[in-house]
C-alpha cells in the first residue's frame, strides 16, 4: 500500500467531517433519499480498507428486523459515485441488492455481531473489509469519486445508525 495519512472518518449527511449532528443516519428517506458519504478532496487518492456500520436500537434485534424496526421496504446501498453524491454511478457494492434487514449486512460483510449489554440498548456491528476482495477500494479525487451510502427509507426508529471508514489518504 502506498504511504500516506491514515483515513479515520464517518460518512454525514453533508459530506464534511463528522461534527457530532451530521453522522447518524438515522433519518427519513422516504420521500427523498438521504445520502451520507465522503470522498477525497481534488489531487488526493484514498484506498479504504474497510467501512464499520452501527445499528442502534432499544428493542430486541433480530436477523429478520433493520435495528428492532420492521424489515425496509427499500434498504440502504452503498456505491461509489463519481462527480457528486447523486453523479454518475461507477460502482455498485451491492450488486443492485440492499441492506433492508440486519442479516444482509452479514451478506455484503460476512462480518456481523449482535450486542445485548443486559440493561440498556442493543447493537448491530459489522465490519466490510473491502481489502479482502483482494485490494482496498480506491477513490480519486480528481475524479470527485465519493462513497455514497444511501437511506430510502423510515430510520427514525432507530436510535443510531453510523458508517465509519478507515484506509489511507495519499498523492499517488
Amino acid at each position: 500500500m502506498a504511504a500516506g495519512t491514515p483515513i479515520y472518518r464517518h460518512l454525514t449527511d453533508d459530506g464534511l467531517v463528522a461534527d457530532g449532528s451530521n453522522n447518524n443516519a438515522n433519518v427519513n428517506g422516504v420521500v427523498t433519499a438521504v445520502p451520507h458519504y465522503a470522498g477525497p478532496a481534488d489531487g488526493k487518492i484514498w484506498r479504504l480498507e474497510r467501512m464499520l456500520v452501527t445499528i442502534e436500537d432499544a428493542g430486541s434485534l433480530a436477523a429478520g428486523t433493520y435495528g428492532a424496526i420492521s424489515a425496509l421496504a427499500n434498504g440502504c446501498t452503498l456505491k461509489v459515485m463519481r462527480n457528486s453524491p447523486t453523479g454518475t454511478e461507477v460502482l455498485d457494492l451491492m450488486d443492485s441488492a440492499a441492506a433492508t434487514v440486519n442479516s444482509d449486512w452479514g451478506t455484503f460483510c460476512y462480518d456481523i455481531a449482535f450486542h445485548t449489554f443486559g440493561a440498556g440498548n442493543n447493537f448491530l456491528l459489522s465490519r466490510w473489509t473491502f481489502a479482502k476482495s483482494g485490494a482496498p477500494l480506491f477513490l480519486n479525487g480528481a475524479n470527485s469519486d465519493t462513497l455514497v451510502l444511501l437511506v430510502q427509507d423510515d430510520l427514525t426508529g432507530l436510535v443510531g445508525h453510523k458508517f465509519f471508514i478507515q484506509g489511507v489518504e495519499s498523492t499517488e
